[in-house]
């Protein structure tokens, strides 16, 4: 299978023409074979969908800490909006339902501010690894081989 660019390993180039060298192994594929090494070809979908993998756990917590934190600000607004009506009696600290209504709001407070706390931490984390980590670097050296095929 010689020249074919599926071989099972190469050794020293005999398949790409020299040391160092890509081949071409059909569609949008190059793979440059080192000394014992398997090359898998790999489609550009394929490759994104890997690359997905490597951040989708921090997109989809930061998309939930953003979704709790927005509820329960909406929840906030809304336990503000229904005491209006009634400020005068829920501030008389004799009531229990002043101490129930600050309680409340308190609560849905530190629900809001943690969330949004939790969604800026995974959000950090996840522009680190994609902008200086041993990930991004291993993506954007792909990225290039891709580019450099289509630009041959």
């Amino acid at each position: 299978m010689s020249g074919s660019g599926f071989s099972g390993s190469s050794t020293a180039g005999s398949d790409t023409g020299g040391a160092g060298r890509g081949y071409n192994a059909g569609g949008s594929m190059v793979g440059f074979p080192r000394p014992d090494e398997v090359v898998v070809p790999l489609r550009r979908d394929e490759f994104d969908t890997l690359c997905e993998g490597g951040v989708g756990d921090e997109r989809r917590s930061r998309d939930t800490y953003a979704g709790v934190a927005a509820g329960s600000f909406v929840g906030v607004l809304g336990v503000l909006a229904a005491a209006v009506p009634a400020w005068d009696t829920i501030w008389k600290l004799d009531r229990i339902s002043s101490w129930l209504f600050l309680i409340v709001l308190l609560l849905l407070f530190a629900m809001t501010t943690a969330s949004a706390v939790g969604a800026c931490i995974y959000h950090t984390h996840m522009k680190r690894t994609l902008t200086n980590s041993a990930f991004s670097r291993v993506k954007a050296r792909l990225l290039s081989l891709f580019d450099e095929h289509t630009t041959v």
